[in-house]
């Protein structure tokens, strides 16, 4: 009976050693979750506060990629901020002619208002750096990948690259390098949605084009991205 009462006693102890062990493995586990994560999304691009009589024509995308780091600022580690950087890759089709004369001036001209205008192609293209920083909110664990998250943020980017490019029949107008473009952009984001797929917004709060340029009838050129789509988490 004794040998039997031992027994039990060291069965019991290595029970609660084993257990103990394993509360204290996953507790420094969930000491250290946290949802760093690369991301890639494509959305669909507007563009408002347009001039009179301008608007979009033919595709306009936007495809985004980038890491962010998450940083928990609460104790159960589902509130964080997060800040990271990408790269956003920009195509808008519309009806604003941007063309550069032989002395280097530009032109800014509304096709179609001042008389009809065949033409095949007119777009502008814009690469930017970004530099993501959100509050995140999410009801994921250490173990658990699939969840529903909630991210609101700024975005801060420098925008390095423009091409503007118009075709007709024996005409073709490239213009790289718009210099009438802001580069520093700043833009509010939020997504939301569950597990890896997410549906995500974007609007750029401050002009695309630097204050005081006009189109060829006067109109000042007002223009802020708008952007819809999705993104896609992947830790």
């Amino acid at each position: 009976m004794k040998r039997v009462g031992v027994f039990f006693l060291l069965f019991s102890c290595t029970i609660f050693q084993n257990f103990a062990q394993e509360s204290t493995n996953i507790s420094n586990l969930d000491q250290r979750y946290r949802e760093d994560q690369f991301y890639a999304g494509f959305s669909y691009s507007m563009l408002s506060q347009l001039p009179n009589e301008t608007k979009l024509r033919g595709l306009s995308g936007s495809i985004q990629l980038g890491f962010i780091r998450d940083i928990p600022i609460n104790n159960r580690r589902n509130l964080a901020l997060g800040l990271g950087a990408g790269i956003n890759f920009n195509r808008y089709g519309q009806n604003l002619f941007i063309g550069r004369k032989s002395d280097k001036e530009m032109i800014y001209r509304i096709l179609g208002k001042e008389g009809p205008v065949q033409y095949s192609t007119n777009r502008f293209n814009t690469s930017i750096l970004e530099f993501p920083l959100q509050l995140r909110w999410r009801t994921s664990t250490a173990e658990k990948y699939q969840f529903w998250r909630v991210y609101a943020g700024i975005n801060i980017g420098y925008l390095f690259w423009s091409k503007s490019t118009f075709k007709q029949t024996g005409n073709t107008v490239v213009v790289t390098n718009i210099p009438d473009i802001q580069k520093l952009r700043y833009s509010l984001t939020f997504s939301f949605g569950y597990n890896k797929i997410n549906f995500f917004a974007k609007y750029d709060v401050n002009n695309l084009f630097i204050e005081g340029t006009f189109t060829t009838d006067g109109s000042p050129i007002e223009i802020r991205p708008l952007q819809f789509g999705f993104i896609f988490y992947i830790l």
